[in-house]
């Protein structure tokens, strides 16, 4: 199993070897993408889960002039997504960002172990929440974040995630997206993007070359999103769930 997927499962209850070793036998072999590969589409009827193994892959719609807007992002360790299974079709696409790798896990046996172990099954919400979180930010990036603000959001959320699963150095991310996909992400044109990239270069706060972004002010950076990690629930289970988690581990 990915070691960012122990990762993401071992932050919200403790599992034993063997039950590592499960979920590691449930997947099927590694699928790889190419960069801006479509993994499943809109309509389509999901029928297994997969777990992000390397790479960046996006969720999005596509309107019906053309324009796209882009959800969400998934990173190594990444689900998507343990209840999918209760949908008749997909309402909205996935993508491969850059060349990327997933593993698939049937339903069946998804639902088995989530049925047969609350460890897993608490993981997995857990795991929910945190997505339902990063939706809500969204909405309100949104709404109401000016440019700036929606950009200096994005690049926190995305280093606080990288962060948690070892990803990044030096306040340094690798993102492999191009302009016209931030704007799609935060509802702005390709050209605002590139602007507002270059005032916030002028002012100190990132510098960009290619896909990398060093984020030079990080805490500038958070003051103008006015956001912190908490959202992001990397924190520990409250006290009666982590003691729930371990007693149904013994």
């Amino acid at each position: 199993m990915a070691d960012h997927l122990i990762r993401s499962l071992t932050k919200f209850a403790p599992f034993r070897p063997a039950e590592l070793e499960l979920i590691e036998r449930l997947q099927e072999k590694a699928e790889s993408f190419g960069a801006r590969t479509d993994v499943i589409l809109e309509g389509d009827q999901p029928t297994k889960m997969f777990i992000v193994e390397e790479g960046l892959m996006m969720r999005y719609r596509i309107l019906s002039d053309g324009r796209r807007q882009i959800l969400t992002f998934l990173i190594p360790g990444d689900m998507c997504d343990v209840n999918i299974f209760f949908a008749h079709a997909m309402d909205h696409s996935i993508s491969a960002v850059g060349p990327s790798r997933i593993r698939r896990v049937a339903r069946d046996d998804i639902l088995r172990l989530c049925l047969g172990n609350p460890r897993f099954a608490g993981a997995f919400w857990w795991s929910s929440l945190q997505r339902e979180a990063m939706l809500r930010e969204r909405v309100v990036a949104l709404g109401r974040r000016n440019a700036r603000a929606r950009l200096a959001y994005l690049f926190c959320e995305f280093y606080w995630r990288y962060e948690a699963i070892d990803q990044v150095l030096d306040h340094t991310l690798v993102l492999p997206l191009t302009q016209a996909e931030l704007g799609d992400t935060l509802g702005m044109t390709a050209i605002h993007v590139n602007r507002v990239l270059s005032d916030m270069r002028d002012d100190g706060l990132l510098q960009r070359s290619r896909a990398r972004i060093e984020l030079t002010d990080f805490e500038g950076l958070k003051a103008l999103a006015e956001i912190d990690r908490e959202y992001l629930h990397y924190s520990a289970p409250p006290p009666e769930v982590a003691a729930y988690f371990r007693e149904s581990a013994a």
